[in-house]
């Protein structure tokens, strides 16, 4: 799509970046479409930097993505940074394929029993 817009307007190049990072964060949501929502939290600001340091049409990702994502997606290990405001340097991975499509090579695991086991036992 970004391809398509440069060819056709090749006075106004553009690029992406995208950074990614889990975590918790505080979102609202506007209670009207035409309102606009925000999310805050230390995950958001982490996000924001790797998008910022993300190579032109790259995608960076956060430590606690790398825990999640080591099946469904290939990633390399890069330079430590995006730490603005932190301690220390960020570890921090490239993406850089889909080993499969979640929901239908991707397997998940449930953390928890399911409510027929859980309703089973306790009877």
């Amino acid at each position: 799509m970004i391809e398509e817009l440069n060819e056709t307007n090749h006075d106004l190049p553009l690029a992406v970046r995208i950074g990614i990072e889990t975590g918790v964060a505080v979102v609202s949501v506007g209670a009207e479409t035409s309102e606009q929502g925000i999310a805050i939290g230390d995950v958001v600001n982490t996000a924001s930097r790797l998008q910022g340091s993300a190579p032109i049409g790259g995608i960076l990702v956060g430590e606690g993505t790398y825990r999640l994502t080591p099946g469904p997606v290939r990633l390399r290990a890069a330079r430590p940074g995006a730490g603005q405001g932190k301690a220390e340097a960020l570890p921090v991975w490239v993406a850089k394929a889909a080993r499969s499509r979640f929901g239908t090579e991707v397997q998940r695991r449930s953390s928890t029993r399911s409510w027929a086991a859980r309703t089973s036992s306790s009877s």
